[in-house]
């Protein structure tokens, strides 16, 4: 490689397991580290952590919560109002509500020949809403989604501090780009950029 050789040019679109294909010719021109820095290992360690405390918590916590909320909201009795004797204005039926919904509020002025029956149906589907929040916040499915959703959160966080640590040696680059691909960490985003610069930094590649 030259000093000309831009960092975006070192693998081009390549994705994240072609990056790890080339470690082993970066190691060519630079001798391998004994082992991955305590720096990077912590990480990695702090990231395994962090998905064991979500896993833990949406197994023992979110996951029972869901189910037991689900079980009392199917006891929730629907609503059928009849409009011209259609069985199919229903809160048991999706489409409708949404149908009667959009219809009352282009309806303020209460115009509509149905208006009663449609202004029942969406009142009856709120009322049933209301009780399921009722429900999730009393089995305690609220709190749980909001937790999972924070460690879902904190998660991410340790890996994109994998992802984003800049490393000097092949064995850590080889060992940050196992981390990547075993977490799909290449579906979404493109870490280019950042492999990118490790290499430089190993390969002594200046400029972009």
């Amino acid at each position: 490689m030259t000093t000309e050789t831009t960092r975006r040019a070192l693998f081009g679109g390549a994705g994240l397991v072609a990056l790890a294909a080339a470690v082993p010719a970066i190691a060519s021109t630079r001798a391998a580290s004994s082992g991955v820095s305590p720096a990077l290992a912590k990480l990695i360690a702090v990231s395994a952590e962090a998905w064991q405390v979500s896993e833990d918590h949406d197994n023992l916590v979110l996951k029972p919560a869901d189910a037991a909320a689900k079980a009392l909201a199917s006891q929730i009795p629907h609503v059928a109002v009849d409009i011209d004797g259609d069985p199919y204005w229903t809160t048991a039926n999706p489409g409708a509500v949404n149908v009667a919904r959009g219809l009352v509020e282009r309806d303020p002025a209460r115009n509509h020949p149905n208006s009663p029956g449609l202004r029942r149906l969406v009142a009856a589907d709120l009322q049933r809403q209301r009780h399921r929040a009722r429900i999730h916040r009393d089995t305690g499915l609220t709190a749980a989604v909001d937790r999972s959703n924070a460690l879902n959160d904190a998660y991410a966080d340790a890996e994109s501090a994998v992802a984003t640590h800049p490393v000097s040696t092949v064995t850590d680059l080889h060992a940050k780009l196992a981390f990547m691909i075993k977490n799909d960490m290449g579906d979404g985003r493109d870490w280019l950029e950042e492999i990118a610069d490790d290499v430089a930094r190993i390969a002594n590649v200046e400029g972009r």
